[in-house]
């Protein structure tokens, strides 16, 4: 979201602030460039949740597999146990960072109608 001139006089208006002709691009133009770095924030913050997401769906599979395999051996699984296990661990969550996917290493199984497509701009 972009604010305009009109904008930022209404938000000084509110704000009791006294902004002369001259200060309003600048003014416009800082505020715009705060509401850039929200808005990338943002997608970080987007980022993070999936991939919390899809680890703790893959701790689950995982912990899952294990009391099936302990369930066919007839391994008794003490009722504590159960309890105490959860897939919400963070050791393998990036929480301060970007993620960089090799994308174009996994093109043609990412995009099956593309065989060997190369995917341009991915950090790999």
């Amino acid at each position: 979201m972009a604010l305009e001139r009109s904008d930022v006089e209404k938000i000084a208006h509110l704000a009791c602030l006294g902004l002369n002709e001259a200060d309003l691009p600048h003014i416009t133009s800082a505020l715009n460039s705060i509401l850039g770095l929200v808005d990338e924030m943002q997608a970080v913050a987007d980022a993070l949740s999936l991939m919390a997401n899809i680890v703790m769906a893959w701790n689950t599979s995982q912990m899952q597999a294990v009391l099936d395999r302990w369930s066919n051996r007839r391994q008794v699984i003490p009722p504590e146990l159960i309890g105490k296990i959860a897939p919400t661990r963070l050791e393998s969550i990036n929480l301060r960072g970007v993620f960089r996917f090799p994308v174009d290493r996994y093109a043609d199984q990412i995009l099956p109608s593309r065989p060997n497509a190369s995917i341009t701009g991915t950090n790999g």
